[in-house]
């Protein structure tokens, strides 16, 4: 298994691979480390839905499904295909899906009802590398720094190569995950 080492920013900015390169050579502590595999039959052939309602009051859940054919996760809101809200492209496949449960508050004297979400420190995390989860841990030290992810043994949690969506959610949170 050939391995990658690569930088994964909150943000999800993307960096020119000589910039990852150049992270990843002096700052390997910061590092996500990437798994080459393919994807197996049983997991082409299995089906999994995880529905996020944000917060308690959100009107309607988000919805990413399983693609065992293209291999990633599809994402849905309202019943219809939404990528992300820079290129709304319907077809946005996703190879990784992470949760992280952070705290989330309200901003002091905002009009606007603004939430401050805070990613520094650690917490709870599920992560699918395809339509299995497994449990990990986030944690972020400076602001400076990247979330970086940790199985339940502390090693590095590994990712898919592909786009990764992380979704930061409150404990408020409603999550279903449904295997039909």
């Amino acid at each position: 298994m050939d391995k990658l080492t690569l930088i994964l920013p909150i943000c999800l900015e993307q960096s020119t691979a000589s910039d990852i390169d150049l992270i990843a050579h002096y700052r390997p502590e910061l590092s996500t480390v990437f798994r080459d595999e393919a994807i197996l039959d049983d997991e082409r052939k299995a089906r999994v839905q995880i529905e996020i309602y944000s917060r308690p009051r959100a009107p309607y859940p988000e919805r990413f499904e399983w693609d065992g054919l293209a291999g990633g996760f599809r994402r849905t809101v309202l019943n219809t295909p939404a990528g992300e809200w820079a290129t709304r492209d319907p077809n946005l496949l996703i190879a990784n899906l992470i949760l992280i449960w952070v705290r989330v508050t309200n901003i002091p004297g905002d009009i606007q009802g603004r939430l401050r979400i805070d990613t520094y420190g650690e917490g709870p995390a599920q992560i699918w590398c395809g339509p299995r989860s497994g449990e990990a841990t986030w944690y972020r030290i400076h602001g400076s720094d990247p979330i970086q992810f940790r199985d339940l043994f502390g090693r590095p949690f590994l990712l898919r190569r592909g786009l990764t969506w992380i979704y930061a959610l409150s404990d408020e949170a409603i999550v279903s995950i449904t295997e039909p």
